[in-house]
């Protein structure tokens, strides 16, 4: 018990300062876990603390949001930080201590927009709010995604985009036969049908015209010798438009067709294998890869997109094992194979010392020399050359990349990031992500980027119609998942800046 001294002191302070001593003992008991007392000497500050001292009103509640946390009652603490957030609005304790209640309680857009809060008012130097930020969008992206995936509409892809996917496949009995025809010249007198039509459309890059015509084949007689040809042709083409069950459902009927070419089969087993992979199916992918080399041991390709699965995964050592065995089973004759291969020789020796690396470029070099149109193998030199910080020699293979593949938007993307890095040029930078939009509006990279670089800018309303385009474009709910938390970052950056009346940083020079 107090002495009558003190008592008498104590009559002497005025109602704020007998709220501090309050919130005092408060302390001492938070400070030994004592978390009940310390609840109840928070609240008594509360209660003497004068309504025009907003500031320490702020702190009390505050304070007292943290004892309700440590009790495990997230809904007392969160209203407790709504308060002192009510009396202090910058108040980052209680902006940083409701972000996490609420991530606790699974609202996660209140948790957003409280750490967007902590990370401008901090000028995004405060690294757990950074981390906390990062968290809770992959939540929500991944959230959202879940939502809007399965409404998506099909969007068909460029043809850029399917012509580089068809030619990743050397092995493609469908293609090996639409390129030893060549491209039509003109159309033949007689209508084509069912898979004489897909393709002729294949080789004239009418590709919005191939599914109708798998369909004509496949409505036709089964026994027909193109039937298992029909089935694996329309299952990518239900891949191209992200129709993933689809595509497993016609690949799968070709992998039971046991009279079915062996070629075709193991095709429509390896793309069944990227369409698990794709489905967060690993075993199911590894398994159809394994089978697919079994009942065709010469399949080029199964070691090479089986190959670019290890190097997704961090594998290079087994990932370098397969696509060595794709360019001796292509006989040499696989660019994209071989570039795969030196690109991970890298990986796996970029550490070393400088003459390995110099050995790698020079055989990187004569390979480009024997195959001066493959733009993929220039722009895995030029990442070598980006790692390797020779920005410029980084730049001239971009130029002969996208020379070689004007079409190509990817290549414009990645050139246009490159004048960031080389010099912090984000208005030559804009030109080519703009450049690949007008080359491919549907690179959804392309619109990915431009938002991020306009984030930046600070041009945020611009940026979130750039984020909802990719996100309408995108080919994974992974992938959607990612765009929807940098729509989301977009948002409430824009929403806590004009609330908290605070100009955001933007990219130096702007």
């Amino acid at each position: 018990m107090l002495s009558t001294s003190a008592l008498v002191e104590i009559a002497k302070l005025t109602p704020l300062e007998k709220a501090q001593l309050a919130k005092a003992e408060g302390n001492k008991c938070f400070k030994n876990r004592d978390y009940k007392e310390a609840l109840k000497h928070y609240s008594e500050a509360i209660e003497l603390c004068p309504k025009d001292a907003t500031m320490d009103l702020a702190t009390f509640y505050q304070n007292r949001a943290a004892t309700h946390e440590y009790l495990g009652d997230n809904k007392a603490a969160r209203d407790d930080c709504t308060t002192a957030l009510e009396l202090n609005p910058k108040y980052v304790k209680a902006l940083q201590r409701r972000a996490k209640v609420c991530e606790t309680m699974e609202d996660l857009q209140q948790a957003l927009e409280d750490v967007t809060a902590v990370c401008i008012l901090e000028c995004f130097s405060n690294v757990s709010a950074l981390q906390a930020a990062d968290r809770i969008l992959k939540q929500l992206g991944k959230m959202r995604a879940k939502e809007t995936w399965e409404k998506k509409d099909c969007v068909f892809p460029s043809k850029c985009f399917i012509r580089t996917l068809l030619a990743s496949f050397k092995d493609d009995p469908v293609m090996q036969d639409v390129l030893q025809q060549g491209k039509a010249n003109g159309y033949p007198e007689e209508p084509l049908i069912g898979m004489a039509k897909a393709k002729e459309a294949l080789r004239n890059e009418d590709y919005e015209l191939v599914l109708d015509a798998c369909e004509e084949e496949l409505a036709g007689d089964v026994a027909s010798p193109h039937h298992a040809e029909a089935l694996c042709l329309r299952g990518t083409f239900h891949y191209l438009r992200s129709d993933l069950s689809k595509a497993v459902s016609d690949y799968s009927a070709v992998v039971s067709m046991e009279d079915a070419p062996v070629k075709v089969r193991a095709n429509a087993i390896i793309r069944r294998a990227l369409v698990k992979l794709q489905l967060d199916d690993f075993d199911g992918c590894k398994d159809d890869f394994e089978e697919a080399i079994r009942i065709n041991p010469s399949s080029a390709d199964a070691h090479y997109q089986r190959g670019q699965v290890f190097f997704l995964l961090e594998k290079y050592e087994e990932a370098l094992e397969d696509f060595k065995k794709a360019v001796a089973l292509a006989e040499d004759d696989f660019p994209v194979a071989e570039a795969q291969q030196l690109y991970t020789e890298y990986k796996i020796s970029s550490n070393a010392d400088k003459n390995q690396v110099n050995s790698i470029i020079k055989r990187f070099q004569e390979v480009e020399e024997r195959y001066p149109k493959c733009g993929e193998l220039m722009a895995l030199l030029a990442q070598i050359y980006v790692e390797q910080n020779d920005l410029n020699k980084a730049n001239a293979c971009f130029d002969r990349a996208i020379q070689a593949d004007p079409e190509n938007a990817t290549l414009l993307v990645h050139k246009g990031m490159l004048q960031l890095q080389t010099r912090m040029d984000i208005v030559k930078a804009t030109e080519y992500l703009k450049q690949a939009i007008e080359v491919d509006n549907k690179c959804g990279y392309a619109y990915e980027m431009l938002g991020t670089l306009e984030v930046q800018k600070g041009n945020l309303p611009y940026s979130v119609e750039l984020f909802n385009e990719a996100i309408r474009l995108a080919k994974t709910e992974d992938d959607m998942a990612h765009l929807f938390s940098l729509k989301e970052a977009a948002i409430a950056q824009k929403h806590l800046s004009e609330k908290l009346g605070v100009t955001l940083p933007s990219f130096p020079g702007m």
